[in-house]
């Protein structure tokens, strides 16, 4: 939004390109396909900028043709096309493109760049030392190596889903920050090892 006469006014469509990306852990087998992870990434054109918003899986929402659930079931019960519809009708956002990402993918990224560094709670390292490879001496800013920042980003249990997704976002921004601070070369490399790897309508 742009700030005018202290209105706040929005911005023509053409500035802003929403992406969603949905996280999920599921092989392909299996039945009832729900979105762990939603993440809209909101990209303004004119001011260079990203924003990105969580939605709670487990927000309860009215899915079109059927009947009110949680958001995640909306990807559950039609995919990409009626979780896109959700958000449309239930918060009037457009979302343009959408990709879907296995949280192996995630582990093996995160990895790929290195690893992520954050800053982590006594409660956190707890749990990360149990459910994750590698060991973490103690609290503070810690360099996590894929298995840690997923298991990290998927910790719930010691406060709620609100801490859970600003979690997810921290990983994020932390991974942007590093693939911003790469070479065209080391960018390119990575978008042809990981690309292929996403399903998404990206190039649509």
């Amino acid at each position: 939004y742009e700030h005018v006469d202290n209105n706040f006014t929005p911005l023509p469509e053409k500035y802003i390109t929403n992406i969603m990306l949905v996280g999920q852990n599921w092989r392909e087998d299996e039945q009832n396909k729900l979105s762990d992870t939603m993440i809209l990434c909101s990209i303004n054109r004119k001011t260079k900028t990203m924003t990105m918003v969580s939605f709670l899986r487990d927000l309860y929402v009215k899915i079109p043709g059927y009947s009110s659930n949680r958001i995640n079931a909306a990807y559950g019960e039609g995919g990409t096309n009626l979780l896109t519809q959700t958000i449309k009708n239930n918060f009037g956002i457009p979302v343009n493109r959408v990709a879907v990402i296995n949280f192996k993918v995630v582990v093996d990224f995160v990895d790929a760049i290195g690893g992520v560094d954050v800053d982590l709670s006594p409660e956190e390292v707890e749990i990360i030392n149990n459910g994750a490879s590698g060991y973490l001496n103690g609290a503070g800013v810690n360099h996590l190596n894929g298995d840690q920042a997923l298991t990290y980003a998927r910790i719930r249990k010691i406060d709620n889903d609100f801490s859970r997704t600003k979690r997810q976002r921290v990983v994020m921004e932390d991974a942007l920050e590093k693939i911003g601070n790469m070479s065209l070369a080391q960018q390119s490399s990575l978008m042809t090892e990981f690309l292929p790897r996403v399903h998404t309508d990206l190039t649509r």
